[in-house]
């Protein structure tokens, strides 16, 4: 009897060890699911992507640097996409990741962040200690030459200490898409990325100058009201492109803050007009299909009222009002030519082959303004957007 009472004694001992062990094991992965990740910059890297790196927290009040820093681990959440991506929201984004520079590598790190449309952006360095290493703001809420580089991107040059870890924290607030793509680069590889960007860059805007003036002449001798309308088309999406990847910014209006915030939605509204006025004109809609005509005729109305809409409209109202039109227009342009093509209009073969994916390629800001689109559909899309708006003025030309 004894010797069983020991026994199970000896069991509630083991069990009890065991359940301690557990009970630490725990602790421990719930530290390591709350720990910052950290970033090694070697000599080896010398491009660093921060996809899946930050933590978030959400500010719904105005905090500054050093309130945030003192916030706890468990305040902060890793984010669940790659690029973090909020969509429209008032409130104002911290991100954070720490980082460690090796001896051997570059001392100057060039922090890229990779989408323009940012309002206000602000970049912190700290030490271990919470001290403040760097600080500097900025974004296209503010005149352009306040940049610490001139890069159609909000771009930083960030003084790293060796072998010592660093927090960088981003804070961002914006009345558009708050995404955050962001990039580390040695200072070399910076400079030669960024040659080779703004290279292809000018041979895409360069295509779309050359076909614009291509159109211009043709408008100019046999005066088809087709060619002016897509001349309309190509210049409002070119001046759409150049301000969603901060280029317009950079060179157009560079001391125009406030007018390159309205700029994004007004030319998508008048993009808008002009592709139903090409689509009416080019396929004659009247006579190849008059139940769809009327309703072409009233969103090119509708896009004309959102184009006043984006001038004195609140821009989160504009850009979403804008976005929706930018959507619902080329579903309905692409309807219109396969029920042209269907009964038996020639030229809509050409303007079908042009106007083939309205849910991919068509829909120009959605790869940037709509939160649920993976970073994977973000490259994507807009590879294609811009190679299909290359091709489309020698299509619609041959038709």
């Amino acid at each position: 009897m004894r010797c069983a009472h020991k026994e199970a004694i000896t069991i509630k001992m083991r069990l009890a060890k065991y359940l301690l062990l557990l009970f630490f094991a725990l602790l421990s992965n719930l530290g390591v699911a709350h720990a910052s990740p950290q970033l090694l910059l070697g000599e080896r890297n010398s491009r660093v992507s921060l996809d899946g790196q930050f933590e978030y927290f959400q500010d719904s009040g105005q905090l500054d640097i050093q309130a945030v820093q003192s916030l706890n681990d468990s305040d902060f959440l890793q984010s669940s996409e790659q690029v973090p991506n909020f969509g429209f929201t008032s409130s104002r984004y911290w991100f954070r990741t720490q980082l460690i520079r090796e001896p051997a590598a570059d001392s100057r790190w060039i922090l890229e962040l990779r989408y323009a449309p940012l309002d206000l952006i602000g970049v912190f360095l700290l030490d271990g200690n919470g001290d403040l290493l760097f600080e500097k703001h900025g974004g296209d809420s503010v005149p352009f030459a306040d940049r610490p580089i001139k890069n159609r991107n909000f771009t930083v040059a960030l003084p790293l200490p060796p072998d010592e870890p660093v927090w960088l924290y981003v804070s961002v607030q914006t009345e558009g898409s708050l995404q955050l793509p962001a990039v580390l680069f040695s200072s070399a590889r910076f400079v030669a990325e960024a040659r080779d960007e703004q290279y292809l860059q000018g041979l895409y805007y360069g295509v779309l100058l050359s076909m614009l003036l291509y159109n211009l002449l043709i408008f100019a001798s046999i005066r088809d009201a087709s060619h002016l309308y897509y001349i309309f088309y190509i210049a409002g999406f070119a001046i759409f492109q150049l301000t969603l990847n901060g280029l317009a910014f950079e060179y157009l209006w560079p001391e125009l803050p406030a007018w390159n915030n309205r700029a994004l939605p007004i030319t998508i509204a008048l993009s808008m007009a002009a592709l139903l006025l090409l689509t009416q004109s080019f396929l004659q809609t009247r006579m190849t299909t008059p139940r769809l005509d009327p309703v072409l005729k009233i969103f090119f109305g509708l896009s004309c009222l959102t184009t006043i809409l984006c001038l004195y409209a609140p821009y989160n109202l504009a850009i979403k009002v804008a976005t929706a039109s930018a959507v619902i227009v080329p579903l309905l342009v692409f309807v219109s030519g396969i029920n042209s093509l269907a009964g038996g209009h020639r030229q809509a073969r050409f303007f079908s082959a042009v106007i083939h994916d309205p849910a991919g390629r068509r829909d120009h800001v959605c790869p940037e303004d709509v939160p649920y689109y993976s970073k994977y559909c973000h490259h994507r899309i807009r590879a294609a957007d811009r190679l299909g708006t290359a091709d489309d003025p020698a299509l619609l030309c041959a038709g």
